[in-house]
């Protein structure tokens, strides 16, 4: 596509084009029991080229709603109320279902969290890794099967011409994960997204595959956005987080910083109840999870849980409160700073 192309399909201002994807204030409702709900209000980040940012929360947190809408995935009775989303200079939203299905794919990934959902139980394996290549890249069938039993290779399946002839029924978790991988990066996006990749499998295939994903992003130089609600995996592969809970963005920043010095209570409250080596064993809770009647609140959705709530914060929305370097946190605690 052109550059005046691309500004007929609606492209982003000059000051968007440092970022390789940026979200700007999405927000995405569902019905409720009064009413539609947004499970996603407000919703900004973005992701340079090459960097790997983690989106983490708990369940319900408005996570995988959000990748979803990035790909234009989400289905009725899902609607997306407002908010933009750029992808290297270009408003995907103004994008045909036709055009999209150039990006999908070819220029941004998605890694869901059941990998056999995601393949489909009539075809082998080696047969839908070349349907990728004979979709995206045109190559014919018996160069796509070359180059699908090399995806294989790439993505640590010993035996590749053995699994090419397999079904996806035949394969553990750990494995159709990994077909899963190479089906995904197999025309190198520009842009990954994983969601919550490694679902249901046990801690050591859990760290074989982020492992996996961080090799293939070095090696092909993608942008990784990584959700999870595991803060482990958030220090060990990622460079800035988004902490989100209950459709808002409570902080945002630099991995290090955040880690060191969370602002946001909610923050606090997640690396307090991470299990750590280095500490004692009693751990503080989090507390109940996420309720449909916090989405309803027009003021912070965390107050009901927070241990440090004030009256202000059951009235009105907070700010979003720049408190270091690229550190961003939206309370009312520093709404006086």
């Amino acid at each position: 596509m052109t550059r005046e192309q691309g500004a007929a399909a609606g492209s982003t201002p000059a000051h968007h084009g440092e970022a390789l994807l940026r979200v700007e204030n999405l927000s995405i409702s569902f019905p409720g029991r009064d009413g539609r709900v947004a499970v996603v209000d407000g919703v900004s980040f973005h992701i340079t080229e090459e960097e790997t940012l983690g989106l983490v929360g708990e369940s319900g947190s408005g996570k995988t709603v959000s990748a979803l809408a990035i790909m234009r995935l989400n289905r009725k009775p899902a609607r997306v109320e407002q908010g933009q989303i750029w992808f290297e200079g270009q408003n995907l939203q103004a994008k045909t279902e036709h055009l999209m299905t150039g990006v999908r794919g070819r220029e941004i990934s998605m890694i869901f969290q059941t990998p056999r959902s995601s393949l489909n139980p009539l075809m082998r394996v080696g047969d839908q890794i070349a349907r990728v290549f004979r979709l995206q890249q045109g190559l014919g069938r018996k160069e796509a099967k070359e180059k699908a039993r090399e995806m294989l290779r790439q993505v640590g399946i010993s035996e590749a011409e053995r699994h090419m002839r397999s079904y996806p029924h035949q394969l553990s978790g750990g494995m159709s994960q990994r077909v899963l991988i190479a089906m995904m990066v197999a025309c190198e996006p520009k842009l990954l997204i994983a969601d919550e990749p490694t679902t249901g499998l046990d801690v050591t295939v859990q760290a074989q595959i982020f492992e996996l994903i961080k090799q293939v992003q070095q090696t092909r130089c993608m942008a990784v956005l990584l959700i999870t609600h595991d803060l482990g995996v958030i220090a060990e592969l990622c460079q800035r987080m988004v902490v989100i809970y209950a459709g808002h963005v409570m902080e945002s920043g630099s991995v290090g910083r955040v880690f060191d010095v969370p602002g946001h209570p909610y923050t606090q409250m997640l690396l307090q109840s991470m299990l750590r080596v280095d500490r004692r064993a009693d751990v503080t809770p989090v507390g109940r999870g996420v309720e449909e009647i916090v989405y309803t609140l027009t003021a912070c959705r965390f107050a009901p849980r927070c241990p440090s709530v004030m009256d202000v914060c059951w009235a009105q929305k907070p700010a979003v409160v720049d408190i270091g370097p690229g550190h961003r946190v939206m309370c009312h605690l520093y709404s006086g700073e």
